[in-house]
């Protein structure tokens, strides 16, 4: 015993370094979750302790990358521990930054995607913060302990058992995590999964440990899946047993035959509608068209990784988009019973309209798919004012009309809009609020007057259709593709010195307004979300039920006896029963089963 002690102590002196770099990683790690857990600023790690389901596989990953410092000689160890730490700070850099903008962490399938970056220097710029650089102080600590404490550094040959142990004792905590097994009475899957939500999958797995089976299942997921017949008698009985009222109330039919229009606010949230700073309102003109509007008015985003082109998709095609990555990127080919392909069987053209470019998301590519008969980009337009990303919605508005004017009747126009984008730092000549100092230069001030701008570009629009006589036999819906300023900048809202309480409200709520000219405002209180988009329009336009209830997730807003919406992350809104719950809850799994396994082209 005393010499395995001996001879313990003689490794620990030889390797304090190792050691040293091991700790610190992994303080590093949990600050991380710290950071993310808590949404705050501060990286203390006491908090998230307690939520760590295994703090040896934490240590585990760690120790894998750490282990290889064993094979080199002399100061090659030290400049092995420094890159390797480094690298690994970089990695955890980009997943805060991520978070932050998209809600997840980087992966494989993202990295696929960096064509995106190509306009969004400004975006990224604005989600990095100044105490981000506190990531690098364990790096200062152990370049301290090496250069001033006189650490030792073993020069000897290259430690091949050292090596080979610390490696084959990680690899088995990786593949059977006995500590979680024993500490928390949870199962290896529980622990080896992609949950709803990612914060709690990179809890369970490790910032480090989350890559790794990234990297894993991104190799599994480069192709469609096949189903098991299990599988697709499972999606089948999911949609057998969800609801269908089959009565009729006054809104079935209400628009029958009448062209659409469905315009997606970038970033537009529900908590501006109504509302008003120093006397003037936020959005004017979208009040106004609430007048004569069904107004939805929590009605939530449903948006995943893929942000706004995840938008296009949950409208279009009444699916959640799959889990892991961009479903436009994924599977931009795949088959789907859309609302476009439904509204041609009616006579309807369809028509998608982007002021960004068609690679963009890969939205173009993946919308052509969806079934609509044309889609037109940037380069259909006269880029002659730019703000923010591109091409300024009054502009963009302002060229969409004389192309919806000499489209085919009856039409479904699809119109995504831009400038009103993350950071919302436009310019102060578009600007019409008159806000303070202190909001004017917050990112809620900027948001403010962004969506200002677009609400008077909206309303110019409208009034144009008008003057051209379009509105009497259209209707125009609007809505935002996800949350503004609460998704990415909830901080500096809760930072501010003044402040009202309805700037706090971050619940997903984005507006649904469904306008016809000359009708009268109706308020529907119904709790719903974007899947349910599909289905409540063609319930209006008096389109069959038969012709999406087996293969649209969401419900009839208008007709239903639930009150209640699932969010991306699992999480439920409303009040229901817990079958109910749960049957909504795998909706989820269904949509992402559909989609990765192309199972409407199979049918």
């Amino acid at each position: 015993m005393h010499f395995l002690k001996e001879r313990l102590k003689g490794i620990y002196q030889n390797n304090k370094l190792f050691f040293l770099a091991v700790f610190l990683l992994f303080i590093k790690s949990i600050s991380i979750l710290a950071h993310i857990v808590t949404d705050t600023k501060s990286f203390a790690i006491f908090y998230t302790i307690g939520c760590i389901p295994s703090y040896l596989l934490y240590f585990s990953y760690i120790v894998i990358l750490m282990s290889f410092y064993f094979l080199f000689r002399g100061k090659f160890k030290v400049y092995y521990l420094f890159c390797i730490n480094f690298f690994v700070t970089i990695l955890f850099l980009i997943d805060i930054w991520y978070f932050r903008g998209f809600g997840s962490f980087l992966s494989v399938h993202s990295l696929m995607q960096t064509g995106n970056l190509y306009n969004l220097s400004d975006s990224i710029k604005s989600l990095i913060k100044f105490y981000d650089l506190f990531l690098f102080l364990d790096i200062l600590v152990l370049f301290y302990f090496y250069k001033k404490q006189e650490v030792n550094v073993s020069k000897k040959s290259v430690q091949a058992k050292a090596f080979t142990i610390s490696l084959l004792v990680s690899i088995i905590f990786i593949i059977e995590p006995v500590d979680a097994m024993i500490l928390f009475n949870t199962k290896k899957q529980a622990i080896y999964q992609m949950t709803y939500s990612p914060k709690v999958t990179i809890s369970n797995l490790s910032p480090i440990g989350y890559h790794v089976f990234d990297v894993f299942n991104y190799i599994k997921e480069c192709r469609h899946i096949e189903l098991t017949e299990q599988e697709k008698i499972d999606i089948k009985e999911w949609f057998n047993k969800k609801e269908n009222i089959e009565g009729e109330n006054e809104y079935k039919g209400l628009f029958k035959g009448k062209n659409l229009i469905y315009i997606q606010v970038e970033s537009l949230e529900n908590f501006v509608i109504n509302k008003s700073i120093n006397g003037k309102e936020i959005t004017p003109n979208l009040n106004r068209l609430l007048k004569n509007s069904i107004y939805f008015n929590n009605y939530h985003e449903q948006t995943h990784n893929g942000i706004s082109s995840d938008g296009d998709l949950i409208v279009n095609t009444s699916l959640f988009p799959v889990r892991r990555g961009s479903t436009f990127f994924r599977y931009p080919d795949n088959t789907y019973n859309s609302l476009p392909k439904i509204l041609k069987k009616y006579g309807y053209y369809t028509h998608a309209i982007h002021s960004d470019k068609g690679p963009y998301w890969n939205w173009m590519r993946a919308l052509y798919s969806i079934g609509f008969d044309k889609c037109t980009d940037e380069t259909s337009f006269n880029v002659d004012e730019k703000i923010g990303l591109g091409l300024s919605d009054e502009s963009y508005l302002k060229q969409i009309v004389p192309l919806i004017k000499t489209q085919r009747q009856p039409f479904y126009t699809f119109i995504v809009t831009l400038t009103s984008h993350m950071p919302f730092n436009i310019d102060e000549k578009y600007r019409g609020l008159n806000l303070n100092k202190e909001l004017n230069e917050s990112y809620l001030g900027g948001y403010f007057e962004s969506i200002h701008y677009t609400d008077k570009c909206l309303g110019m629009f409208i009034d144009e259709l008008d003057k051209q006589g379009l509105l009497d036999n259209t209707v125009v819906v609007i809505s935002g593709d996800h949350e503004g300023v609460h998704k990415y900048y909830q901080n500096s809202i809760e930072n501010l010195s003044q402040k009202e309480d309805w700037w706090l409200i971050n619940n997903k709520e984005i507006p649904l307004i469904v306008y016809h000219k000359g009708m009268e405002q109706r308020t529907i209180d119904t709790i719903g979300g974007q899947v349910d988009l599909l289905p409540t329009i063609c319930y209006l336009l008096g389109i069959e039920s038969r012709e999406y209830q087996d293969t649209a997730i969401g419900r009839v807003l208008l007709n239903t006896n639930l009150n209640f919406t699932v969010l991306d992350n699992g999480s439920v809104i409303g009040e229901v029963d817990e079958e109910t719950k749960r049957h909504a809850l795998k909706g989820i799994e269904i949509s992402d089963k559909i989609i990765s396994s192309n199972y409407f082209k199979q049918r």
